[in-house]
């Protein structure tokens, strides 16, 4: 546990009334990297393009009497494309994130949320008023920076855009029939 789910804050008792495991990761990323520089003509260019594959057991989460505890685990997976370039006067970089999945399973959640059992184990983005729900990342985000530089190099100017994606709610997929129960329960904060 770090030091944010130790000590006492605005959105969480603390000490928790759960004992606390560390959260233990597997992480797989494959790359791919190319070098244009001679291509393009320019001092830095290169494009990278990468796969990355999580799986987080004992993920460290909020209930919704604002406690926390573990979860069994956190499975998220997506793209990332990196690329830049630069001349020495004029530069650029634009980057983007895909997110493929982010699956958050754990039992006890779903029996909490129906006891009757028609609830999934594993939900897309977590269960309702958990901080992993409350947290989903973008299904993608787009970062392009671009910019000069002049007076020999004594002056640079530039600017950076930034575009992500809404949030997604996926509580048709998660729970069905069972989405309007789930809402009015109390144990959701994102309706």
């Amino acid at each position: 546990p770090s030091i944010f789910e130790s000590t006492v804050g605005f959105s969480a008792k603390s000490p928790s009334i759960y004992p606390l495991r560390p959260e233990r990761a597997t992480n797989i990323e494959l790359g791919y990297a190319h070098d244009l520089s001679s291509l393009l003509k320019a001092e830095q260019a290169d494009i990278k393009l990468a796969y990355y594959r999580n799986t987080i057991k004992d993920v460290i989460d909020r209930t919704p009497e604002f406690n926390f505890r573990n979860i069994e685990a956190q499975k998220v997976a997506g793209i990332e494309l990196q690329s830049r370039y630069d001349n020495g006067r004029f530069f650029a970089d634009f980057s983007a994130t895909y997110n493929l999945k982010n699956e958050v399973c754990d039992e006890s959640s779903a029996i909490f949320l129906d006891p009757m059992g028609r609830i999934p184990n594993c939900l897309k983005d977590g269960p309702p008023a958990s901080y992993l729900h409350n947290m989903t990342p973008p299904k993608y985000s787009l970062n392009l920076t671009l910019g000069a530089r002049f007076f020999n190099h004594r002056l640079e100017v530039g600017s950076r855009i930034l575009h992500h994606a809404g949030l997604r709610n996926h509580d048709d997929e998660n729970y069905g029939a069972l989405k309007t129960e789930v809402q009015h329960s109390g144990n959701n904060f994102n309706v």
